[in-house]
This record gives C-alpha cells, structure tokens and sequence, in this order.
C-alpha cells in the first residue's frame, strides 16, 4: 500500500469532477499556455471547463450562475472560515489575452461541480476512476470526505492491523463459514505507474 504515491494514485483515481483535480491558472494567457498544459498533464488534472449551471433543487446556486457559452478555467480556491466552506473564481476565457473573471460565495468544495465540470475532451484525457484500484484502504468514506472537505488532501502513512491466523481463507478452520471471504477476495489490479509528461508541440 505504501508503494503508491500521490501522483500515481491520480492515475488510478483521476476524479475529473472533483475541484481538487482541476488545475488552476492565472489569466487567458496563462490558460493557453502550453506550460500550463504540461503541468496538468504531468499531473493528471482537467485544465478546461465547461458550463454545468443544474440550478436549484439540485445545485447550490439559481440557475443561470455561469454561461454555457465559452471555456472556463480555475483561477483560485480560498477557505473561508473553518466549516468547510471555500471560495472560488473562474475565468472565462475568449481569447489569447481576453478573460472574464466571475467568483462565487462561499460554498462547498463539493457544490462547485454542481455549477463546473470537466470538458468531454479533458474527461478522455485525465480519465475516471478505475473501481478496482481506486479508494482508500482501512479509512471509512465518511471520515475522509469529513477530513478533505476541512483540510483538503488527507494522506494515512501508518497502519496496525492484526489479523488473526482464522482470518484468511488460505489458513481455514473447521466450524467458520469463509463463503464470504472467498466471494469478496479477487487479485488486484497494478495501480497504474506515474510517468512524466512528455512535451507533444501537436497536441497543444
């Protein structure tokens, strides 16, 4: 478990509707710039966005808090306060030296998908998540989500567990029911292997 690092876990969980996976940017130029695109690309974050505006009952904003027409970027996220909320700005881009910027108030890091969301094209770049290789090993869903959403990225580096020796199936003992264990135990996948970004002129 400790073999994998955080760079190589984008591989195995992109996240691409996630605000922890977007790649910020500054201004339109910096936005188009093919270093910027290196940098998300080396690390597997989305760059452009697009206009998702679900609206209320489902979003956190009205309807009508961004316009469809356009390529969004991140500019920043800031904290405000100590309840999870955070602040967020956008540019959207209309060419090489032209943005608007629009911010919106404090919100969940969970809510701004609901408003922003990765490019059909970003999606196939960055990739989602792979089910079999993605999540987190010993650490309910709830207390992480609970962690991240106060303090961002949250990383175990130490483990004790002990299992006793009836606890795997490869060492049964007669009157213990292993129908379980065996059903729900399969051969994991290779979490996929960080490589650096290679400068690809064309691509961009």
């Amino acid at each position: 478990m400790q073999s994998a690092g955080t760079l190589d876990e984008t591989k195995a969980c992109p996240n691409p509707h996630s605000v922890r996976s977007w790649q910020t940017c500054t201004d339109a130029a910096n936005c188009l710039s093919p270093m910027t695109w290196i940098s998300a690309e080396s690390t597997n974050k989305v760059l452009k966005l697009k206009c998702i505006d679900m609206g209320l009952p489902d979003g956190a904003l009205p309807k009508g808090a961004c316009d469809p027409r356009g390529d969004y970027y991140l500019a920043n996220v800031t904290e405000f306060g100590t309840a999870g909320l955070f602040t967020a700005c956008f540019l959207r881009v209309h060419g090489a030296t032209d943005a608007d910027s629009i911010c919106y108030p404090p919100l969940t890091l969970d809510d701004l998908p609901l408003v922003f969301g990765p490019t059909d094209e970003e999606i196939a770049r960055v990739g989602i998540n792979d089910p079999d290789v993605c999540g987190y090993n010993f650490i309910p869903y709830e207390t992480y989500e609970t962690l991240s959403a106060r303090f961002g990225d949250v990383t175990a580096t130490s483990f004790d567990i002990e299992w006793s020796e009836r606890s795997y199936a490869s060492r049964a003992k007669a009157g213990f029911d292993y129908s379980l264990i065996k059903g729900s135990t399969h051969k994991l996948k290779t979490v996929p292997q960080y490589r650096p970004s290679r400068y690809r002129p064309n691509s961009l």
